[in-house]
């Protein structure tokens, strides 16, 4: 499974590339030599992430002659995204006050969830009226952001 510190593009061994943003893939990119092979690039970067996913649309990219297609999560992996986001957040949380979150805190970890969750619908073409058990999912990502933030003020993660 792909941490959620892969962020950037990864090579693929189909000669693509997949564009992880903390550890979710959004992107990916063939040469113009290469034969955009959806299945394959899929399996590939499920492989690589972790998340079951598909490719849209091919369109060309900016390097003349390639393509470029958006990818999208499994609407059943939304809890996972969910979390990679979470551990995101409390990197930038410690980054930025250097302590764990505690209950004076509520304002970045609200802020927080709405914005990922958010990223998250999109990730997973998913709107708000489509989610399910969206109390359940606060409260993982609510105790995925905390963990990871007093991970980081031990100095284990």
């Amino acid at each position: 499974m792909a941490s959620a510190f892969f962020h950037g593009w990864i090579s693929l061994p189909s000669r693509g590339e997949v564009y992880l943003a903390h550890g979710v893939p959004r992107r990916v990119w063939v040469p113009k030599d290469a034969a955009p092979d959806a299945e394959a690039l899929c399996d590939e970067i499920a492989t690589l992430s972790g998340l079951r996913v598909t490719v849209s649309a091919w369109e060309a990219s900016e390097d003349p002659g390639a393509l470029e297609a958006g990818v999208q999560v499994d609407p059943s992996d939304i809890g996972e995204v969910l979390r990679r986001l979470a551990h995101a957040a409390a990197a930038d949380f410690y980054d930025r006050y250097h302590k764990t979150l505690d209950a004076g805190d509520t304002d970045f970890g609200d802020a927080a969830y709405a914005q990922d969750l958010g990223v998250a619908l999109d990730c997973c073409h998913l709107t708000w009226e489509q989610c399910r058990d969206a109390d359940e999912l606060r409260a993982q990502y609510q105790q995925a952001l905390r963990a990871d933030c007093e991970a980081m003020a031990r100095g284990s993660h």
